[in-house]
Order: structure tokens, then C-alpha cells, then sequence
């Protein structure tokens, strides 16, 4: 989804007043008083001095068969525009992992190293290993076979029968 910015966008409050209580010619009151919400707290709001909240949105949402997610959205584009203000006064670092470009390996060179989609990493001192993947399972057989030796292969949780077992399932 693209989202479009729109430079200093207005506080949803005025949005509210302008849209909705204006044409229906509601007053502060009335509108409060309907949206069970005090005088104050919805004049916050639609002065500016106050945001939409989830609780909020959900109530315009009802009052105004609009959707909570529209009035939410406004909110964050109004703080987002007016936070992205103050962005050169932030003093933030990048964290190193935001510096990383990929590796990019001429197709020839994977070829004869017999690389395939998926590989394996290994760091080691100064230097990093790129291996074909191997197989998940590899080795598995084997180990079994140890485990069944050692008597390793024993159920750590007691066998719990089920309707299907009894009536279902042949041995």
C-alpha cells in the first residue's frame, strides 16, 4: 500500500469539526454528549490540544459510519508530519547492521563452487565460510540407531490412547 503524504496535514479535530459537526450543525455538547465523552475532552480535540485515540476512533467510527482505522490514520499522519519537523534536531546513530550492502557473487563463481539457493555461513577469525547448504537430516539414521543402542529412545511423556487409537487405528 502507498501511502501518501500530504505537507502539514491537518489535525483530525479540524477534520472532525469541519466534516461532521458543521454540515449537521451539531454543537460541542451535543456531539459530546452522543459520543459519551465529556464537553472537554472532545473541545481538546477538536482545538487541537488533544488526539484521536483507539477509543476515541472506535466511538467517531460508530457515531459518523466512518471506520477507526481513517481517524487513526489521520492522527499519525498529523504526528508523523509534525515529529518528521524536529528530525535534524534528533541526534541518532545507525546501527551498523544499517550500513550492510549484501555480497554480490559473479554467477560463474557460485556455479563452480556448487552453491544452490540456500548456504550456510560460517564466521570464523577474519574471515567468512559460504557452503552449500548441507542436509537438515543428514546424520539422523545414525543417530537413532546410537540413541536405540544407549536405550535413549524412550518416550519421555507416557503413551495417552485415544478414541481413534481404539476404534480407528490397526496395529
Amino acid at each position: 500500500m502507498q501511502t501518501v503524504r500530504m505537507h502539514n496535514p491537518p489535525h483530525p479535530g479540524e477534520i472532525l469539526r469541519d466534516l461532521c459537526l458543521t454540515p449537521l450543525n451539531l454543537s460541542v455538547t451535543d456531539a459530546a454528549a452522543s459520543l459519551d465523552v465529556s464537553r472537554n475532552t472532545l473541545s481538546a480535540i477538536l482545538n487541537g490540544r488533544a488526539g484521536i485515540s483507539p477509543e476515541m476512533a472506535i466511538r467517531l467510527s460508530i457515531a459518523f459510519n466512518t471506520t477507526a482505522e481513517s481517524w487513526l490514520h489521520q492522527q499519525m499522519q498529523y504526528d508523523l508530519w509534525h515529529a518528521a519537523q524536529s528530525r535534524k534536531r534528533l541526534r541518532v546513530r545507525k546501527f551498523a547492521a544499517a550500513y550492510s550492502r549484501g555480497i554480490r557473487l559473479p554467477k560463474p563463481l557460485i556455479a563452480q563452487a556448487g552453491l544452490t539457493d540456500e548456504v550456510e555461513l560460517r564466521l570464523h577469525a577474519g574471515a567468512i565460510t559460504i557452503r552449500p547448504a548441507a542436509d537438515p537430516r543428514a546424520g539422523w539414521a545414525e543417530a537413532a540407531k546410537l540413541m536405540r543402542e544407549r536405550g535413549d529412545d524412550r518416550l519421555l511423556d507416557p503413551p495417552t490412547p485415544t478414541h481413534f487409537d481404539a476404534d480407528e487405528w490397526t496395529w
